[in-house]
């Protein structure tokens, strides 16, 4: 059985309707229907790092905290400060 494959172009409605931009040139029946997301050309030159700030930006505007210079060093610090653990670890390495 051969398939005949036309490939075309429209919206997806708030509702789920999809309207094409053109008449569908298929005999009436049933068919298959394959949908993806219309890449635009600005969509295609965007960088990973384009694509990072727009999350940290929009995940700012959420209201979501980041951590400042001084809670990042603050952090650094209690994490290299020695406690037990890390003597229990020496004498077992000794």
């Amino acid at each position: 059985m051969a398939y005949a494959e036309t490939i075309l172009e429209g919206t997806v409605l708030p509702d789920g309707l999809l309207v094409l931009d053109e008449h569908m040139p298929l005999p009436v029946g049933r068919v298959t229907v394959v949908v993806r997301p219309h890449e635009t050309p600005e969509q295609a030159k965007r960088t990973w790092w384009e694509i990072l700030q727009e999350g940290r930006l929009l995940l700012e505007q959420s209201g979501k905290s980041f951590l400042t210079d001084d809670d990042m060093n603050q952090y650094i610090a209690w994490l290299n400060e020695s406690d037990h653990f890390d003597e229990l670890l020496k004498r077992k390495m000794n």
